[in-house]
């Protein structure tokens, strides 16, 4: 990450990097501006004549060769819709990603094989699909050589394709706690401008050889007037070969300037990005609305309900039963080795607390000794979440069996907890369920865990697991809460493959 100072310097987010003199309002800037546009024009001019002239070729393989004159005239009208999508793009990046030529294609080819559907074109229907994908192979291809020729020294300064860059501006304040989130060892090709309006003494003095009092002010104005102060941000992203402008704002950010960014930015394809203070909302639940000409950010809600819920609950008892089925000779096998192994029953029973705060009897494969919660007050110094936490783990636990240090290992012995999915107790994914001891430990944040059904799998165990701290736990937990969505819970259930296989922070 790359800090660059304009007038003020945090200490521990702007230290030892180099200092850049003020801009002030220039023509030169105005024809930086204008060079820039011109060059994103004419990257665009150039790629609509290359995607015509791929088209044709595909065209002219398709009617003259093969024959099939339907599935050249598709590939026409495909063709046109991707250069539409070209002309509409902000920039060399927008150009080059594949999403430029897929989206294209795929609403396309869809709408003119329903209309022959419908119309009991059948033949004609094959013949859309080939001449859509065959020109969309072609298109992509074009773009995935292009994008390797654009990274190359020689051609990135030129196409703007090189190694992407964000600018972020805004108040020393608000980028400290912007870098002060960022995780460690984060290298993100960010440039940090510190933008502030200083405040004008309330009667300088004039220095020699620079002009009157009065000249002196003005040009201090000039330079850290609302004005001044965006200029500066797009001499330094041009400076920088900036792809984004993200704004935090602070005191020195009104929406005078905010307008007068945009108006400047417009049509160079440098981005523009409004911080806001929502944090662990994600992008899903938030929608754009105007309210008194003005606008504001809509948050919907978090937690399954309604048709979500309902289908939700008929996935995980679908799944578990699936599961259940399928793997019970397997649950034999190891429930007879658990009993051979030690004395005590094969599966452990254990009473937690469900959603909304009612207790349930969860199911687990035995993996201690049948003495094992005599042996815990014992035990807790060497708790590896520390005398604060609820959650107790300790790495080597003597009280573990043989057989239980393999079924922790690959999380076998979560397996009889399908049982609770089918009865309705728990979800495939969803927090931890937790025991009535640490719910009486829980604050009103910890306690919106509660709203969910608790899940043999998790956001916080295929991050880590047991070697997450305990309050990185609860964050994880409750960031799923407040942002549940069945894409998420099929992302989860796809990791825990690789938690289960890595065995990272199972014991």
């Amino acid at each position: 990450m790359t800090a660059i100072e304009i007038e003020h310097r945090p200490a521990s987010l702007l230290s030892g990097r180099r200092a850049v003199a003020p801009a002030a309002k220039s023509p030169e800037l105005e024809e930086r501006l204008r060079a820039r546009r011109r060059r994103i024009a004419s990257f665009r001019r150039v790629f609509v004549l290359v995607d015509l002239a791929v088209t044709l070729g595909v065209v002219a393989v398709l009617a003259l060769v093969a024959g099939h004159r339907v599935a050249a005239g598709m590939a026409l009208l495909v063709s046109l819709g991707v250069v539409a999508h070209v002309c509409a793009a902000d920039g060399p990046r927008s150009v080059l990603a594949l999403r430029s030529v897929l989206r294209p294609v795929t609403a396309l080819s869809g709408l003119a094989c329903t209309l022959a559907a419908a119309l009991g074109y059948g033949a004609t229907g094959r013949d859309l699909v080939l001449g859509a994908a065959g020109t969309g192979v072609a298109l992509v291809a074009t773009r995935v050589v292009a994008r390797v020729t654009a990274r190359l020294p020689w051609f990135a300064a030129r196409s703007g394709f090189g190694p992407r860059k964000r600018l972020i501006v805004g108040d020393p304040r608000a980028l400290e706690s912007t870098a002060a989130r960022r995780a460690p060892g984060v290298e993100s090709g960010e440039v940090i401008l510190v933008v502030t309006r200083a405040e004008r003494a309330a009667d300088p003095g004039a220095e020699p050889g620079l002009g009157t009092r009065e000249e002196q002010r003005r040009r201090h104005d000039e330079r850290n007037g609302p004005s001044g102060v965006v200029e500066r941000v797009v001499r330094t992203a041009l400076d920088n070969h900036a792809e984004r402008v993200t704004v935090i704002p602070g005191d020195s950010w009104q929406q005078r300037q905010l307008r007068e960014l945009s108006w400047l930015l417009e049509g160079t394809g440098i981005d523009i990005v409004i911080s806001t203070n929502l944090d662990g909302i994600a992008p899903h639940r938030v929608d754009v609305v105007q309210q008194d000409r003005r606008l504001m950010i809509k948050v919907g809600s978090a937690s399954p309900r309604g048709t979500q819920a309902l289908v939700k609950g008929l996935v995980d008892r679908l799944a578990a039963a699936t599961l259940l089925l399928v793997s019970f000779p397997f649950l034999v096998a190891v429930a007879a080795a658990v009993r051979l192994d030690s004395p005590g029953p094969a599966v452990f029973r254990q009473s937690r607390v469900r959603e909304g705060g009612g207790t349930f009897t969860m199911y687990k494969f035995r993996t201690m000794r049948v003495d094992a919660e005599q042996q815990l007050d014992e035990l807790q110094d060497l708790d590896v979440h520390g005398a604060g936490s609820p959650l107790f783990k300790i790495e080597g636990d003597p009280r573990i069996t043989r057989v239980g240090q393999l079924l922790r290992k690959t999380s076998l012995d979560e397996l009889p907890q399908l049982v609770n999915v089918l009865k309705g107790d728990m979800s495939l994914v969803g927090p931890r369920p937790p025991l009535q001891h640490e719910v009486a430990q829980y604050d009103d944040a910890m306690a919106r865990r509660l709203r969910v059904r608790p899940g043999i799998t998790g956001l916080w165990q295929v991050s880590g697991r047991s070697d997450l701290a305990w309050s990185e736990a609860i964050r994880l937990d409750l960031y799923y809460v407040d942002n549940w969505s069945m894409f998420q819970d099929l992302t989860i259930l796809a990791r825990t493959f690789g938690a289960v296989f890595g065995k990272h922070g199972a014991y």
